[in-house]
């Protein structure tokens, strides 16, 4: 039995908590603020239960009173699916859409052999129930009682992935439960009050959380299984907050987005921790087809989730510098760069560089140092590598551009090998032809500008063999 539910219009908000509120259970701070929803019995002008939402400093608040308190609350795990509970559904991400399975009917139609055909067609629907479990894993339910609590939706759905599917998610299983306090009056009534600390949010898809989906229940008496994750999403009642729950990807603040194997921008999630400072991101993709395979591999997934991690690296008193989208941030003041301190396009980084060296002029301007990297595409057919190194100038009055950008592929140079004087104020590029023989060219700086300062077409070979020691 549903003694009441949460249903609020669009323009309902959560704004602060009360600032005297404490975690206690009792719901003095909250008399004299108007309940997010309050249910009438029926037939009854006098009775009603009541409940409020507030957004604190660590997370979401909900606290509640019940009047008639007709029923007793579980008294331990096992009894919270039957038994009397507080129940508590969140979602955060607006939209949580996954890519295509990658293989469909006419595919599997098409397959030489009879068994490969069922093979095929059981794979794709062991897909759809994994893309089941998946999307559980944007919603948190919460069964809480005096003495109990559990997550009841996407836990279980995580259980039931299979190990290939969690090596292919790489998701923590969820963790962490609400923090609540129950209160129990004389005349049978409760109160409680619940903090859903941000750690324990399920997966978001932008960083200015204006609004959330959330639920309230008190429930008594088992209801049956619980809804597809599409009617979850479809149905859950929407809430503003004021002011925004504010994440940053890093100090720097850099856009939440992942570069997949194509080295296009992806849309991307993350997972909220109590700082709201976010430092890795995931989205999701298919497999490539292996060549020649115009079928689903027996341990295939689809989807899989990749990740894009974040970094920031101090320079300085309260002064940072962010990557792999260069930002720069000191005190107060942010800004963001059109550059990215990683391979180009559907390069991927063989090094994973995740500092970068800094140099600082007299008059304050940074040298910022990408590489000597060494990068190859995980898509590319034929085994060669990208060997480069990009300097870029940050002007005290924030102005940034690249000085300088040098690099080979390995098909064209069987040696490429990069030197510079500590002062960064000239660097010498070697090549090697194919006769065995070296050149190399220097750039000086100049000003905040290198430009070529001499070329010498028989070089002598560099002092150490790095980018190129195994040709």
């Amino acid at each position: 039995m549903i003694l009441f539910s949460a249903c609020p219009a669009l323009a309902t908000v959560i704004s602060q908590v009360p600032g005297n509120f404490v975690l206690d259970g009792q719901i003095g701070e909250w008399n004299g603020i108007p309940p997010a929803e309050q249910i009438r019995y029926s037939g009854s002008t006098t009775e009603s239960d009541s409940f409020w939402l507030g957004r604190s400093r660590w997370g979401l608040v909900v606290a509640g009173l019940i009047r008639n308190h007709r029923w007793s609350f579980a008294t331990d795990i096992s009894e919270l699916a039957t038994s009397g509970r507080l129940e508590i559904w969140l979602s955060v991400a607006e939209a949580f859409d996954l890519p295509e399975i990658k293989y469909d009917e006419e595919a599997c139609a098409a397959a030489p052999k009879p068994e490969e055909k069922n093979s095929c067609l059981q794979w794709m629907q062991e897909q759809a129930d994994f893309r089941e479990k998946l999307q559980r894993q944007a919603t948190r339910v919460w069964r809480l009682a005096p003495n109990a609590a559990e997550e009841a939706y996407a836990v279980p759905a995580y259980d039931g992935f299979t190990d290939g599917q969690r090596k292919a998610l790489r998701f923590e299983r969820p963790a962490g439960l609400p923090v609540s306090q129950f209160r129990t009056s004389a005349d049978g009534s409760a109160t409680f009050e619940v903090l859903i600390p941000w750690e324990v949010f399920p997966p978001a898809d932008r960083l200015n959380i204006e609004r959330v989906r959330l639920a309230v229940n008190i429930k008594s008496n088992f209801e049956g299984s619980p809804p597809n994750a599409a009617a979850v999403r479809e149905n859950l009642p929407l809430y503003a907050i004021s002011p925004a729950i504010t994440t940053r990807i890093t100090t720097c603040g850099q856009p939440l987005l992942g570069k997949n194997l194509h080295g296009e921008d992806e849309a991307a999630f993350y997972f909220l921790n109590r700082s709201l400072v976010i430092d890795r991101a995931f989205f999701f993709g298919n497999p490539e087809e292996a060549y020649g395979h115009p079928l689903p591999e027996k341990d295939e997934v689809s989807p899989i989730a990749s990740y894009q991690t974040f970094s920031t690296q101090a320079l300085g008193n309260n002064e940072f510098l962010c990557a792999p989208f260069m930002s720069y941030r000191k005190g107060q003041v942010t800004k963001n760069f059109p550059f990215r301190l990683e391979p180009p396009g559907d390069q991927w980084s063989r090094n994973g560089l995740t500092t970068f060296p800094v140099k600082r002029l007299p008059d304050g301007t940074l040298l910022i140092r990408y590489g000597p990297d060494i990068a190859s595409g995980p898509l590319w057919h034929k085994a060669f590598v990208v060997y480069s190194m990009r300097i870029y100038v940050l002007t005290p009055s924030l102005l940034a551009y690249e000085a300088l950008s040098l690099g080979a592929w390995s098909d064209a140079v069987p040696g490429y090998e990069l030197e510079w004087t500590d002062d960064w104020r000239t660097v010498t590029e070697f090549r090697q032809n194919q006769a065995g023989v070296w050149t190399s060219e220097r750039f000086c700086l100049a000003g905040h500008t290198y430009r070529s300062c001499g070329k010498d077409m028989a070089s002598p070979p560099p002092r150490k063999r790095v980018l190129t020691s195994g040709q």
